[in-house]
């Protein structure tokens, strides 16, 4: 019984050191729009047991899991999937779209935008792990988008657009 107790107790600690070194590499991974591109890039060659270990990190982050929320309730809003508003996002015809630009309009969007670039970015890449595929396309737009750091202000969805434009 103590020994179940200690064994228990060491699991429990080092699932902690775990869960804190994982996300000071996530927070690393965002205030660095290089390594938010390389993560982008490994994702697109990883195994699927490799992108739900990914999946349960990046949503292990308040932001990153905040703007999947956000993306989710604008999708509910839009009455689209989660994957079809990440498509959606990530398609070149995005510039002008109203749904987009009103999305950046709401105290929602407004707090995605505060986050930045390599947020959004690993927020739709986590949005495509959960309802895949993600193309080619998508992958570079989202390294783009990563590569593109803050989108504040009024001009977010013109962000996000110029960056997608380029694909």
């Amino acid at each position: 019984m103590i020994m179940e107790t200690i064994f228990e107790n060491w699991s429990k600690f080092l699932d902690e050191q775990n869960n804190s070194e994982e996300q000071e590499t996530i927070e690393k991974i965002k205030d660095d729009s290089e390594e938010a591109t390389d993560l982008i890039k490994k994702a697109a060659s990883a195994n699927s047991d490799q992108l739900q270990a990914l999946l349960q990190s990046l949503l292990k982050d308040p932001e990153i899991s905040a703007t999947v929320k956000a993306l989710k309730g604008a999708a509910l809003e839009e009455n689209i999937s989660e994957g079809a508003l990440a498509d959606k996002m990530l398609q070149t015809y995005i510039q002008g779209d109203i749904a987009v630009q009103k999305f950046f309009s709401t105290p929602a969007g407004q707090k995605v935008a505060k986050y930045g670039g390599p947020v959004l970015a690993m927020a739709l890449l986590a949005l495509k792990i959960q309802d895949p595929p993600a193309e080619a396309a998508d992958l570079k737009a989202m390294m783009k988008l990563a590569s593109q750091g803050s989108l504040e202000g009024g001009l977010a969805a013109d962000s996000i657009a110029t960056v997608l434009d380029d694909n």
